[in-house]
């Protein structure tokens, strides 16, 4: 890089930071500091230096960079794929102070903090729009759905626009507030993206693992009851153990779910690792599960065993 290269890139990297302004796990980890190295956005306990617990998220799920002096973002090859500002990465993209990146159900924003002014509009400081709208609502359980969607609006003014429409959305949406309770005129950049990313829950591996097909879902699930053992690990299943696309499916807040996760006795981490490991080393495997036996140092046997359990066509998978 040359000398007048070195001098934009160092002040470009002064006060740039990853933000997790959104997560789907109680607490989001804190912003990361950005310099002239690249870093990685993954899953919690691996090698990423921005980890977010979400089981959507792969490993190595997408890396964020300096070329020629401009910050750009590429999919790091990610199973569930990497967004910008609504938009799946096909190829590497240059990033702009403000912009809202997407990896598994986890919202992170690409800020600047030196440019933040108090009373700028609400656009210009995205990562100050979950706080109001937790702070408008704050016993109402967030979809990332809608608050991705809520992140995207171009607001003109300052936090009360964001917060009277948060509120009417409030009563609707009762626990839960979901895309489906704002307003149209929030939703498209959203609701494409959400359908095509369900629609692909439902196949591991480009279509190749065959899941359990789910019982029909009646109007509405009693909460108190809950679905039933089968039903629940079903959905479950098919949702990849995301606890909040499952209180989606089945119309109910995560507390709903996590009370009849308990109630069935269900060891979730345990369901999900085994999940995780399972699709990991097919898809090393190509597919095979001899190969992905070896590498998980288990025998053929139980290979065949987890992936009837996990509703996988290993059979189909091998042809």
């Amino acid at each position: 890089m040359t000398e007048e290269g070195t001098k934009t890139a160092s002040a470009l990297t002064a006060g740039e930071r990853l933000v997790v302004v959104f997560a789907t796990t109680a607490t989001e980890p804190p912003p990361l500091p950005l310099g002239d190295e690249a870093v990685t956005i993954g899953r919690a306990g691996g090698t990423a230096a921005l980890g977010v617990d979400d089981a959507e998220v792969s490993r190595v799920h997408a890396m964020v960079g300096l070329v020629e002096g401009e910050r750009v973002i590429d999919d790091a090859g990610s199973r569930n794929g990497t967004y910008v500002n609504g938009a799946r990465l096909t190829k590497r993209q240059r990033l702009s102070p403000g912009d809202v990146i997407r990896v598994g159900g986890t919202l992170v924003v690409y800020a600047l903090a030196d440019r933040i002014t108090e009373g700028a509009p609400l656009r210009e400081r995205r990562q100050a729009i979950v706080p109001v709208i937790r702070g408008a609502v704050p016993d109402v359980e967030l979809d990332a759905d809608a608050v991705e969607a809520l992140l995207l609006h171009d607001w003109p003014g300052d936090e009360d626009e964001l917060r009277q429409v948060v509120q009417a959305a409030a009563p609707a949406a009762g626990e839960h507030l979901g895309l489906a309770h704002l307003p149209e005129a929030l939703r498209p950049m959203v609701e494409e993206r959400a359908r095509g990313h369900a629609e692909g829950l439902a196949r591991l591996v480009s279509g190749s693992l065959a899941r359990p097909t789910l019982p029909p879902l009646a109007s509405r699930v009693d909460r108190e009851r809950g679905p039933g053992h089968d039903h629940l690990v079903a959905a479950l299943r098919e949702h990849g153990f995301n606890v909040a696309r499952c209180a989606r499916y089945f119309s109910v807040s995560r507390r709903d779910v996590y009370r009849w996760i308990e109630a069935e006795a269900l060891d979730l981490e345990a369901l999900r690792d085994d999940r995780v490991r399972l699709t990991e080393a097919l898809e090393r495997a190509g597919g095979r599960a001899t190969v992905a036996a070896e590498l998980m140092g288990v025998d053929r046997k139980t290979i065949y065993r987890m992936a009837q359990r996990e509703g996988i066509d290993l059979e189909g998978l091998e042809r």
